[in-house]
């Protein structure tokens, strides 16, 4: 219990605001998506994914969000580039060439973890 309560000290101010945690292998890098360059979406700036993180491609993704809600499925790197998140609610959601269901949509992501 002292070591969830520490862990809990430490991650929760690192993500207030708009920052995500990426999880890579046995690394995390908090992002902070308020610094990151967006692109307009009809009439919301959003972060494209594949153009703004340097993720790898022989990986799949998972979006977890604030509630734990994550998709059943992991996502291919394939699809990726069709995936946006809006900075000021780091909302998940999909263009239709990624030919995905809403459920892959994530409310509020905290985590994204790479899947080898």
């Amino acid at each position: 219990m002292k070591k969830l309560l520490l862990f809990l000290a430490f991650t929760l101010p690192l993500l207030a605001g708009n920052k995500i945690m990426v999880k890579v292998d046995s690394l995390t890098y908090v992002v902070a998506l308020d610094t990151m360059k967006t692109t307009p979406n009809g009439m919301v700036p959003v972060i494209f994914i594949a153009k703004a993180l340097n993720l790898p491609d022989s990986a799949r993704y998972r979006f977890v969000g604030d509630d734990g809600y994550h998709p059943e499925k992991d996502i291919p790197y394939s699809k990726l580039k069709y995936g946006f998140i809006n900075p000021e609610t780091r909302n998940l959601k999909w263009t239709s060439k990624a030919n995905l269901t809403k459920c892959y949509n994530v409310k509020k992501v905290k985590i994204i973890q790479v899947v080898r």
